[in-house]
Formats: C-alpha cells, sequence, structure tokens
C-alpha cells in the first residue's frame, strides 16, 4: 500500500474493467498513483485541476469521481497507519 513507484505508473485505460462500458469518460488520461495492493487505486485525470481531477478506483466498483487528489492520498496513508 502506498504511492506506486514511477515504473508502475500506468494508464487505467490500459486495462480491461468489466464495468468499462458503463464509463462515461475517456480513461487515456487517467494514471494510477497510489494503489493498496487488493485492487483499489487513486487515479488522476492529467486533464484535470488536481483539486478534482482525482479518482478512486476499484476493480469491482464503478470509480468515485472528482475528488482531491491530495486528501485522498492523505486519507489512504492514514488509513493504512492505522491498520
Amino acid at each position: 500500500m502506498g504511492l506506486d513507484s514511477a515504473d508502475n505508473i500506468e494508464s487505467m485505460g490500459d486495462y480491461e474493467w468489466e464495468y468499462k462500458d458503463q464509463l462515461k469518460f475517456d480513461t487515456t488520461y487517467l494514471y494510477n498513483f497510489f494503489s493498496n495492493g487488493m485492487g483499489d487505486y487513486i487515479a488522476l485525470d492529467e486533464n484535470k485541476p488536481i483539486e478534482n481531477g482525482s479518482f478512486l478506483w476499484s476493480k469491482s466498483e464503478l470509480p468515485k469521481m472528482n475528488l482531491n487528489f491530495w486528501d485522498m492520498i492523505d486519507e489512504w496513508i492514514i488509513v493504512g497507519l492505522d491498520n
């Protein structure tokens, strides 16, 4: 769990998500920056401001959108330290 190393940062559009046909946005410009090792990610849209361009991405649920990137990173780090 933590920030992904530079060689592990990839476009979320490079993967086949089972709910991909339900997404109403282009995943090409979304990149993972943080993962919990269980299929959940914090992704950032490079075309949006960092204040609302983050997604909470899951392998099993539709992503939550328009989140603050650093707020999400801080929250996940706290969760990781508490467990």
